[in-house]
């Protein structure tokens, strides 16, 4: 479950507005990739990037009482991009 919801968390983050994302910000979401291949992990965090801002990212991660229902959909949908774009 947890592995799910780091994805799930990685995917929102791909396909955000953006937001101006760090290079500190853009290295914590490369650690919490759950690849094993490094090239699927730069590809997922590009693709997050685009998807979710820094924040979103967090709320994501924590997975707080302030997690709409809009985010917790758009990081789902993001999953199937993921897998399909950076590959399994």
């Amino acid at each position: 479950m947890k592995n799910f919801i780091v994805l799930s968390v990685f995917s929102l983050v791909f396909i955000g507005c953006g937001g101006g994302w760090t290079p500190e910000q853009e290295e914590e979401l490369m650690s919490d990739c759950p690849k094993s291949s490094i090239d699927q992990c730069k590809c997922g965090v590009e693709i997050l990037k685009n998807e979710f801002t820094y924040d979103e990212y967090q709320k994501l991660k924590t997975m707080g009482a302030d997690v709409d229902q809009d985010l917790m959909n758009r990081a789902l949908d993001i999953e199937q991009v993921l897998e399909s774009s950076c590959g399994n």
